[in-house]
This record gives C-alpha cells, structure tokens and sequence, in this order.
C-alpha cells in the first residue's frame, strides 16, 4: 500500500499548522518551506529529519505537479500571481530594514539576483505605486472602506490617508481655471 500521499498531505498539514504555508501567498509559502530547510539542515535530530523528509517530498511533489501543468501547454503551472516577486521582495525588506546585519545580507541578495533592468522596471514600478496611491486611497473609500482600513493596507498613517482625501476632495470642489476666465472681448455695444 502506497502512503505517499498521506505522508504529504500530514506535512503538508504539519507545516501549514505552523504558519508557514499561507494558502494565498504560494510565493510566500515557497520561501517558507526553503528557510525552513535550511533551518533544519542544521539539526540532526530526528524530528528535524523528518520534517526535512517531509518538506523534501512537498517540494518533489509540487515541482512535478507543475512540470505536468507546464508539459499540458499551462502558463503559469504553479499559480503564481504575477505580483508575487515583488511582494516577496517588499515582504522581506519590510522584514529587514530595522536589523542594520540583515538588511545589508538582503540587499546583497538583491543585488545579486536581480538585473539592472529588473531594478529600473520596479524602481518605476515604485514611482506609478506611488502616483496611483492617491486614487486608490479615493476609490477605496469611495467602495466604504474606512481611512484607517485603507492606511492599515496600504502601510500608510490614518492621518496621511485623511490629509489625500481632503487634498482629493478640495481638488473636486475647486472648478477649473478656465471657468474663472472674464470675458476681455469688446461687443459692438461697448464702443
């Protein structure tokens, strides 16, 4: 009898009770299940080895899983959501900028992996976030979701999120210039 699939499905289990595999971050997930390896690696113990093993076989099975996916002409054979690099970058510089050792290790890591161009599309990627920010702060509370809501999302203060929205709204009420323009043109009546 083949328990395989039990033996994954109960690591699977293991370690998602652990919060380390959060089900709508697979790139999350992913980095979790590789540091904790190498957590593990470092034990020698056996529990340590077999949750090793077990993460061992998550990883072989999931690998295959896509590799099937990929051969049948799918995409995207992992579920990746397109954004998931980019969260998993800003997810662990957030969880680094205050340790000066770890920050320095992550930015290494940065450097190294990725490409000039890389850095150029996120480094605009980064100023179109930041000029979208206000009317994504508008639209949001526009569908009923509170400033401090909004500011908890967005990592912002609620006292930021309030001034974009009084600045949005006195922008709203302001009418534009041309509607102020005086008529300068002389009629025949004023001669």
């Amino acid at each position: 009898m083949n328990d395989q699939p039990e033996q994954h499905h109960d690591a699977e289990s293991m370690l998602a009770a652990r919060g380390f595999l959060p089900a709508d971050r697979p790139g999350v997930a992913d980095h979790n299940r590789r540091r904790l390896m190498r957590h593990l690696e470092r034990d020698h113990d056996p529990k340590a080895q077999l949750m090793a093993d077990m993460f061992e076989l998550i990883t072989r099975h999931e690998a295959e899983q896509a590799a099937e996916r990929a051969l049948r002409g799918d995409t995207n054979p992992y579920d990746l959501d397109e954004l998931e690099p980019v969260r998993d970058i800003a997810d662990t510089y957030a969880e680094t900028r205050d340790d000066p050792d770890q920050l320095a290790s992550t930015l290494e890591h940065l450097a190294a992996e990725l490409s000039l161009a890389d850095i150029r599309a996120l480094r605009l990627a980064g100023e179109a976030a930041v000029a979208a920010t206000p009317r994504a702060i508008k639209a949001a509370r526009d569908n009923g979701m509170t400033p401090p809501r909004i500011a908890e999302e967005l990592g912002l203060t609620p006292s930021r999120v309030y001034q974009v929205l009084r600045d949005l709204d006195a922008a709203e009420q302001t009418p534009p210039v041309d509607e102020y323009r005086l008529s300068t043109r002389r009629t025949d009546n004023n001669r």
